[in-house]
């Protein structure tokens, strides 16, 4: 059974050398503001046009400090290209990517 997971839209277009700086800062800030302990984070990718190798490391930073609050990070919305990426990448399944 999946815990409850709160869902956080990410608005970017892009994750890639140009944007995961950015992307990370922002998304641990909606985390601390949006992600009580007691629930998962679902990111919403549905406005992610690409990810590159950098992003898929912030993702997988993002991943770890979700972990040590005892949360998961999961995946939704994500464009054909990008679970193909992820897939490559070995996380699509992890996240919950289809």
């Amino acid at each position: 059974m999946e815990r409850e997971a709160v869902r956080i839209k990410v608005p970017f277009d892009a994750l890639d050398l140009g944007t995961v700086s950015d992307f990370l800062h922002w998304a641990l800030a909606r985390v601390d503001a949006d992600a009580p302990a007691d629930v998962d984070v679902e990111l919403d990718l549905d406005e992610v046009e690409f990810v590159m190798a950098a992003g898929v490391q912030a993702l997988l930073e993002l991943e770890s400090v979700l972990e040590e609050r005892g949360q998961s990070l999961r995946v939704a919305g994500a464009a054909p290209i990008v679970v193909r990426v992820l897939d490559i990448c070995g996380v699509g399944a992890r996240w919950g990517v289809a």
